[in-house]
């Protein structure tokens, strides 16, 4: 016998998804340029202008993706532009560690930005759909 999921189980369980990618794009925005910058230029020689290339390609990405996909965020709901930067922002992450071109890492560190800073106006959204009720009284 199959067991129904309940509309109530699916938003939650989706809730529990937004919440890891949240932190999964927290880690990949803080954590990882500290962690990794000084293997980049002592194991591949990158320049810190680059560096400091890929930060601003993930930062500046981030912000306009937020003001940009927000108002998409609105009209097609939380959960689609949610898998959508889910995706975007796996690419990013999966690709970077495998390129040897500086200008291939910011390129990837750019496509983590957009799906992060989409993501977090997606998550935004998925909150603001799944607790309307008496969320501000609790």
């Amino acid at each position: 016998m199959v067991k129904k999921v309940t509309v109530e189980k699916r938003k939650l369980i989706l809730f529990y998804a937004s919440v890891v990618l949240m932190f999964m794009t927290s880690m990949n925005k803080v954590l990882v340029p500290n962690a990794i910058f000084d293997d980049l230029q002592s194991e591949l020689g990158i320049s810190g202008q680059m560096l400091a290339a890929m930060g601003a390609g993930f930062m500046y990405t981030y912000a306009i993706s937020q003001l940009a996909l927000g108002l998409l965020s609105s009209k097609f709901g939380g959960v689609r532009i949610l898998l959508f930067a889910a995706a975007i922002f796996a690419v990013g992450s999966v690709v970077f560690p495998f390129l040897n071109s500086p200008e291939l890492m910011v390129a990837a560190r750019t496509l983590t930005g957009l799906g992060a800073g989409t993501a977090f106006i997606a998550v935004a959204k998925l909150v603001d759909d799944l607790f309307k009720k008496n969320f501000s009284t609790l």
